[in-house]
């Protein structure tokens, strides 16, 4: 998985988990190649103003597909790093940003509130990957030997990832009505890490991604999105003003 970073291999795992958990439940997605919605959070702040330690909503957010049917564990990784990649090079995130600051000026704080959890219904699940200190820290004078964060939301499912001293953790936060086993879920997850581990390690080893993947084409999609938005954007505030 040479080229893959830390966050694409996270996702992908926690794809996979979601994936064989669907499949444990018989859930019939599964079979008809069908695909979830994930939203996540990005980070847009300038590499200064995050060496500067700068806190705030300095944020934006991009949108991934997780296809249940997938060859192989590490293709997985392959098409999630593929779909991460696109929203790096793509102007939407920084767009998206504009506009919501855009919204958030002119439409009142009631349609605004109606605006955003119908946003949240376009998506099952919402995932964040946190980067925590490399290095075990101490509080208040103890050494810590895990951490991790919870986060409520009202979606299907919440997945909050957060990397600590060589280890990642994982919280979960479900609807009873969509996950009502998170802890299966989290079984699950384990057994996908284990396993991608296993594959990665001790199969072929694959220079690059399948020749099936062709992010030009997707990137191209991204773009073209980005510029509608841009457009729509520009006639809300018209609109509104």
């Amino acid at each position: 998985l040479a080229g893959c970073s830390v966050n694409d291999v996270l996702f992908a795992v926690l794809h996979l988990a979601v994936r064989r958990y669907l499949r444990e439940k018989k859930d019939p997605i599964v079979d008809t190649n069908g695909r979830i919605r994930a939203n996540f959070p990005i980070n847009v702040r300038s590499a200064k103003e995050t060496a500067e330690g700068k806190f705030g909503n300095w944020w934006s957010t991009g949108m991934l597909e997780l296809p249940m049917q997938v060859a192989s564990r590490e293709e997985a990784v392959w098409r999630m790093k593929q779909q991460v990649d696109v929203i790096k090079l793509s102007p939407s995130p920084l767009i998206e940003r504009f506009l919501i600051r855009l919204l958030i000026a002119v439409i009142p704080a009631d349609k605004l509130i109606n605006f955003a959890l119908q946003l949240m219904c376009k998506f099952s699940l919402l995932m964040s990957n946190v980067p925590g200190p490399q290095t075990k820290i101490k509080l208040c004078g103890v050494e810590l030997e895990d951490m991790r964060y919870w986060l409520f939301s009202p979606v299907g499912l919440y997945c909050g990832m957060l990397s600590y001293a060589g280890s990642v953790s994982l919280t979960l936060a479900s609807d009873p009505q969509a996950i009502s086993e998170p802890k299966e879920l989290a079984r699950c997850w384990n057994e996908e890490m284990e396993a991608l581990y296993k594959e990665a390690t001790k199969g072929p080893k694959r220079e690059g991604p399948p020749a099936s993947l062709k992010p030009g084409l997707f990137c191209a999609e991204n773009i073209l999105g980005a510029v509608f938005v841009a457009i729509a954007g520009v006639m809300v505030s018209w609109f509104w003003g």
